[in-house]
């Protein structure tokens, strides 16, 4: 409440002066683009705050801001009020982060819940995902797209490794070395005939990791569109977002999307290569 009423206050005194010098000071324009931003950042706190952010980071700009506008201020016609839009710059660069972050979350665990069983430890997975929420409440955005795509990695590789066989030995695991000490030399014949039919079928082992890359981007792209819809829904059929917080989200979907669209005509292409060299 404190930092709210010091920041109206300072907005009241902030556009009286731009009142009272516009027709005396020539920098007039850069200050009342600089009084502007000021304005349209506290607003972005305001919002950011209201939708449950952290906004510490952000203040924190704000009140460096409004000092510098001040200090520009008793320059009396001298002042360079670049930094002060420079500083209202990144605050807007960080709702955007702050938002694409938390729709980014958002989709991750989505993918998360249709991907993994309970039978399955998801230990590191949920360390991954613990991690990204620490650093969205920190308002460390700039690290939040790298531990995503790591969770993502993660949770395929667990996908992929547990599958039923998987599950059968750790299930039996108690009787599986007397099983093997029993069995080793028809467990050798086993690996030698594996290795043997793994150096002929490399081809079609190629393409089932290719298959499963597609698949991965395919749930990945269905669930940005889900968030797409979503977000149309709310700002067209709700209104419970703002205009501005809908064009960041659409415009942060939409270039995932197209990323992905990028990938998935390349990774069909090799795989319908490697489908004729297995069909030959």
């Amino acid at each position: 409440m404190d930092f709210v009423r010091g920041s109206l206050t300072f907005l009241l005194f902030l556009l009286l002066s731009v009142n009272f010098s516009y027709a005396l000071d020539q920098n007039v324009t850069q200050q009342q683009k600089a009084a502007d931003c000021l304005n349209s950042s506290l607003q972005i706190i305001s919002y950011l705050n209201e939708s449950g952010f952290s906004t510490v980071r952000l203040a924190d700009l704000y009140q460096e801001a409004s000092s510098l506008y001040l200090a520009q201020i008793s320059l009396k016609g001298k002042g360079d009020f670049s930094t002060v839009t420079k500083r209202c710059d990144e605050i807007s660069n960080l709702q955007e982060l702050a938002l694409s972050s938390s729709d980014l979350l958002e989709s991750l665990k989505k993918f998360y819940q249709e991907s993994l069983s309970s039978q399955i430890d998801t230990t590191n997975v949920d360390v991954t995902m613990l991690e990204i929420e620490s650093e969205i409440k920190n308002e460390r955005y700039e690290r939040v797209a790298s531990l995503i795509d790591m969770a993502y990695e993660q949770i395929s590789t667990l996908r992929a490794e547990n599958t039923q066989l998987t599950l059968f030995f750790k299930a039996t695991g108690s009787g599986l070395k007397s099983f093997v000490l029993k069995h080793r030399l028809e467990i050798a014949i086993i690996i030698v005939l594996f290795l043997s039919l793994f150096l002929i079928y490399r081809v079609a082992v190629k393409k089932w990791i290719l298959e499963k890359k597609i698949q991965k981007l395919e749930i990945r792209k269905s669930s940005l569109n889900d968030l797409i819809k979503k977000t149309q829904f709310n700002y067209f059929q709700k209104g419970s977002v703002s205009e501005s917080d809908y064009n960041i989200r659409v415009k942060n979907f939409a270039e995932l999307v197209r990323d992905i669209d990028r990938q998935l005509p390349l990774l069909r292409e090799e795989y319908l290569k490697l489908s004729r060299k297995v069909t030959k």
